[in-house]
């Protein structure tokens, strides 16, 4: 994994374990990737799975912070058994990353440079000048950005020959991609260590993007005396993320659009004034409207000043104590600082600062500051004994306290006066978008695990957890989980009658997980203040409170119960393997934000209520073709099927929609969560063919009304 060349390590996880899908959020250089495990655990809130960074639990983790080069091993863990450890937060699957560490050896030096290069294979196939002009003739012949083509006495066949302009061919680009690492790793029976830092840039396949990464890691572990061990990690991570924002989620009220692309294929390839300059012109004042989004793509995206700074602090240490060779306990301590700056400034030839009907803000920018503080504290006692009959036991026994402070504020101005200072000058401008807010949550965990097994041959593992969250008026909820084995191949029987075979294992796990990821305070009722205020009689205006979100003081855990049912095989000392698993995933008590009648005044309240299942197969095949000293072969296949299904929305609701809001103006439906279908489904039209001229009725030529018995455009069937 650590071998391809990409910014985070949940790229290079893609395509690598069945079950697991990694997509990347909108592709922009160090943008978000979305990790789903056996398919979404839930309807509107987060599917991302736990993340265990060296032993710390670590939720919605940027995954770019994290330099490859520095994992030493990834697991995913995806059944109920495995998960119920962690509990509430092991809902929708847990990846464990174990990085690098010192060993006992030689000091070894590594210094290790890679490139690569990214480029678009294929564009999108847009119209020539002429096509786009007899196309918007035939769809809206008589608004007025139609018939502005034909000013002047102009006709179609004006434009014949007119060669067009392809913006794609100016904002997108190769790009280049650049990592360098550099370790120190060593160590002897009382100490080990690793020193280690890494450099990442990377140039975006679109123009004014990029993203850069430098990181450094300290790890030590001391052993103390012959009942002490302790050790220490410290790692720091810079990254910058430039250019502009892509994703739908970024897209707010003074965003006309932000799909880069959408532009270059929505704006106009043709002018209609020849003296017009169609690279170098921001706006088309031919057309300019308050339903006209045309702003030149090119002068926006070589203007977009747009940056994303994160630093990432993270440091971790932890003690044990040996009590007696079969019992020892552990106490772990770590806290995580991730601070991140917003930069927004938009001049005059961007889409947001453009002097454009929409555009009542100017020519506008932002600072945002958000802070996370995070920290985590585990005692665990873990007992181990081997007796010489065969029986093997394992016990362990945790309590654990984890939290969460959030701090966020920021500061807008619009309508500046001075666009060359950029944000330097925001102070000049007239204040807007203020924000400042702070929350936090804890959560206390108390967590059990029996294993035992009879000379590996019979296997059982039983766990519970309980964790209570600061989020819940009723904080508890309770975990359990139980998982059986059989190792075939154990039996003598088995391996004298399949020689060839050197492994067969069949498994079955069932377990309990809970979700807690709601806000810190949805089920408290909030107030907001309206700062426009109203005046009554003409007087001063008057500021109101009013309650904008009504709160639920019943929110408890969502549940997951999963169901899973596993078989693996080894065939030739294991050179050939295979894995198959068949799951069962229900979530009920889905943490939803349902619709509420428009009698009290609010649009969604977070609610307890829905069901959703997960059905699921999963296939991997793994073998090893060449094994030589300086020569290695190895293949890996593997193949998923999920089937997703709502059982239950709120009381009443058949089908809950989800806005997408491609431009302030055109807010609407695009997917819809159904009962007895997918989560995530798209909405819209089913071709149903072509209206025939016998579709219509003529009363007077050149009128058609479509006949009564024809459905229109957009009719259910």
């Amino acid at each position: 994994m650590v071998k391809a060349p990409v910014a985070s390590f949940a790229e290079a996880l893609a395509g690598r374990v069945a079950g697991v899908q990694v997509n990347a959020n909108d592709g922009q250089p160090g943008g978000g990737i979305n990790i789903t495990i056996r398919g979404a655990g839930s309807l509107t809130q987060s599917t991302a799975p736990l993340y265990v960074i060296d032993g710390f639990p670590v939720e919605n983790p940027d995954p770019a912070t994290l330099n490859t080069e520095e994992i030493e091993s990834m697991t995913i863990l995806k059944d109920a058994s495995s998960t119920a450890i962690y509990g509430s937060r092991g809902a929708n699957g847990v990846v464990v990353i174990q990085t690098k560490r010192g060993k006992i050896g030689k000091p070894v030096f590594s210094l290790n440079t890679k490139a690569g290069v990214q480029f678009t294979p294929k564009a999108m196939e847009l119209m020539s000048p002429y096509e786009y002009v007899k196309y918007q003739q035939e769809i809206s012949p008589s608004t007025a950005s139609t018939t502005a083509f034909f000013a002047g006495g102009k006709t179609l066949e004006d434009y014949r020959n007119v060669e067009g302009l392809n913006f794609q061919d100016y904002i997108l680009r190769t790009g280049q991609l650049q990592m360098h690492d550099i370790s120190l790793r060593g160590g002897n029976d009382q100490t080990k260590y690793s020193i280690s830092g890494s450099g990442f840039n990377q140039k975006g396949a679109i123009i004014n993007t990029g993203f850069q990464r430098y990181s450094g890691r300290v790890t030590i572990d001391q052993n103390i005396s012959k009942k002490f061990k302790a050790g220490i990690t410290a790692n720091y991570s810079n990254t910058v993320q430039s250019g502009q924002v892509v994703n739908l989620g970024a897209i707010d009220q003074n965003s006309p659009t932000a799909f880069v692309l959408a532009r270059a294929w929505m704006y106009r390839p043709i002018s209609y004034d020849e003296g017009d300059d169609l690279l170098e012109d921001v706006i088309d004042d031919n057309v300019i409207t308050s339903n006209d989004l045309r702003v030149n793509p090119l002068q926006d995206m070589r203007n977009q000043d747009q940056r994303n700074k994160l630093g990432l602090l993270e440091a971790n240490g932890y003690l044990t104590y040996t009590i007696i060779p079969s019992l020892n306990f552990k106490v772990a301590a770590g806290i995580r600082n991730n601070t991140t700056i917003q930069e927004r400034f938009y001049n005059s030839k961007t889409s947001q600062g453009a002097p454009t009907p929409l555009n009542l803000n100017g020519i506008n920018g932002s600072i945002t500051n958000i802070i996370l503080n995070g920290f985590s504290n585990e005692y665990t006692l873990n007992y181990k004994k081997n007796l010489k009959s065969g029986h093997n036991f394992t016990g362990l026994g945790l309590f654990a306290i984890n939290g969460l402070n959030t701090s966020v504020n920021g500061y807008g101005g619009r309508l500046l006066p001075n666009e060359v200072l950029g944000l330097d000058g925001i102070d000049q401008g007239i204040g807007y978008n203020l924000i400042s807010r702070k929350s936090s949550n804890t959560m206390v965990s108390y967590a059990t695990r029996f294993d035992y097994n009879y000379r590996s041959k019979y296997m059982l593992t039983l766990t519970f957890r309980a964790d209570g969250s600061s989020k819940f008026l009723n904080p508890w909820g309770y975990f359990p989980g139980a998982a059986i084995a059989w190792n075939m191949q154990k039996e003598k029987f088995f391996s004298k009658t399949f020689p060839a075979i050197s492994t067969s294992k069949i498994r079955l796990s069932y377990g309990s997980n809970g979700n807690n990821r709601v806000g810190d305070f949805d089920r408290y009722k909030q107030l907001d203040q309206n700062i426009d205020g109203y005046s009554f009689n003409n007087g001063t205006p008057t500021n109101a409170v009013f309650v904008s979100n009504v709160g639920n003081p019943d929110l408890t855990w969502e549940k997951v119960n999963t169901l899973d049912l596993g078989y693996e095989l080894g065939l030739f000392k294991n050179r050939v393997t295979f894995e198959f698993d068949i799951y069962r995933r229900s979530t009920s008590n889905l943490l939803l934000s349902a619709l509420l009648p428009l009698s009290t005044g609010y649009g969604s309240a977070v609610k307890n209520i829905g069901k959703l299942r997960n059905d699921g197969l999963e296939f991997t095949l793994n073998t090893t073709n060449i094994s030589k000293r300086n020569f290695n072969w190895q293949t890996n296949f593997n193949i998923s099927f999920n089937r997703n299904k709502i059982i239950q929305l709120t009381r009443g609701q058949e089908g809950l929609p989800t806005n997408a809001q491609y431009v302030v103006q055109f807010n609407r439906p695009l997917y819809l969560a159904q009962i007895g279908y997918p989560a995530g489904m798209m909405i819209g039209y089913i071709w149903d063919g072509n209206y025939q001229y016998e579709d219509f009725d003529t009363p007077a030529p050149g009128v058609y009304n479509l006949k009564a018995s024809v459905p229109s455009n957009g009719a259910l069937r």
